[in-house]
């Protein structure tokens, strides 16, 4: 670009050394007046950019919308005690079928239970049966319910029976369930041994006396060399359930007091 401007400015220079050479005072008069406007400085004005006057635009985003709806809190009925009702009374009205379909197959399968036969035939046998709901405890959808039962067994005489029910609710179904139940004895002696299985080469882990409480849990399948057999228990240690074997000749059905 400077080299533009340099032949430039030599060409001027030319031409006004010719005006001078061919022409007069005239002439001079020009060239003085050609020199003043050459040397004027040009100012070039470059126009700025526009300003920008256009509102910024902002854009704004909602915020998520606050989740007012109430949480849903799942309610569990309260009333595992019916499910204990409603199985006693299929065998107060003689559908022992119904009340043994609500038992899970654990109670089924149980030595205790007998088979279907056997506990149809036990409960057969039996008139006047009353019983008594008592709920011991309940943890969310847990609970122990324990029933006081009387009746006459097949010769008339009056008994006498603790049963401890163990429940659980059934989300699914929407019911409380039977998980287990649990046939109460009193113990027969003093200072009778629990042990760690059944036979007494087991260990000793316990202690009992007469007329504590046991739950049944099973049968030994088979009896021992005395030809006892033994049952598998669920007793109180220190405020602590505890569950071992206890020999058969050990205990005794529940008395009216203790019922």
């Amino acid at each position: 670009m400077s080299e533009f401007y340099k032949s430039e400015s030599l060409l001027i220079l030319l031409f006004l050394l010719l005006i001078l050479w061919v022409g007069g005072p005239k002439a001079v008069e020009l060239v003085e007046r050609i020199i003043q406007v050459l040397s004027t400085p040009v100012t070039e004005t470059i126009p700025s950019s526009p300003e920008n006057t256009s509102t910024p635009v902002t854009e704004t985003i909602p915020s998520s919308p606050e989740n007012t709806s109430t949480p849903v809190t799942e309610t569990i009925p309260s009333s595992p005690e019916n499910t204990v009702e409603k199985y006693f009374q299929f065998i107060k009205e003689g559908e022992t079928q119904s009340a043994w379909n609500m038992l899970p197959d654990s109670v089924q399968l149980s030595r205790l239970a007998g088979g279907e036969d056997g506990y149809t035939t036990w409960w057969k046998g039996l008139s006047n049966i009353n019983f008594k709901i008592e709920p011991i405890s309940r943890a969310n959808d847990k609970s122990i319910v324990i029933v006081n039962l009387t009746y006459n067994n097949s010769d008339g005489t009056l008994m006498f029976d603790k049963n401890r029910f163990e429940l659980s609710y059934d989300f699914q179904e929407g019911d409380w369930k039977i998980d287990n139940i649990l046939n109460a004895r009193q113990v027969s002696g003093s200072f009778v041994r629990i042990r760690s299985g059944s036979g007494q080469q087991y260990e000793v882990i316990g202690i009992v006396n007469s007329n504590d409480l046991v739950w049944l849990i099973e049968i030994s399948q088979n009896p021992d060399s005395s030809g006892r057999r033994w049952y598998e228990v669920l007793y109180l240690n220190d405020n602590y359930e505890v569950q071992g074997w206890i020999r058969s000749d050990f205990i005794k059905r529940l008395s009216q007091e203790s019922v």
